[in-house]
């Protein structure tokens, strides 16, 4: 797994982060066996420090992109026009 920090904003007591991902799927998630499939995602974390602790964070990140890489969920195209 390799995680790449692209940006970074700090303000007073918080930090913003833009991120990327890049790894492997080499155990199991919710059920799905290893697959040995490569996938990326990025997402933004934000954290609220107090005392020199991190009290609060949200973390927001594309969690479909590796899933459809990995093969854990698929997107089905409807069969019928009218729908």
């Amino acid at each position: 797994m390799q995680v790449t920090i692209v940006e970074d904003i700090e303000e007073q007591n918080k930090v913003a982060l833009r991120w990327t991902l890049k790894a492997t799927h080499e155990g199991e998630i919710l059920g799905l066996p290893a697959t040995h499939e490569k996938f990326e995602t990025s997402g933004v974390e934000i954290l609220h420090f107090e005392g020199g602790k991190i009290k609060e964070a949200w973390t927001i990140y594309d969690g479909l992109k590796p899933a459809l890489e990995i093969g854990a969920v698929e997107i089905v195209q409807p069969t019928d026009s009218k729908v």
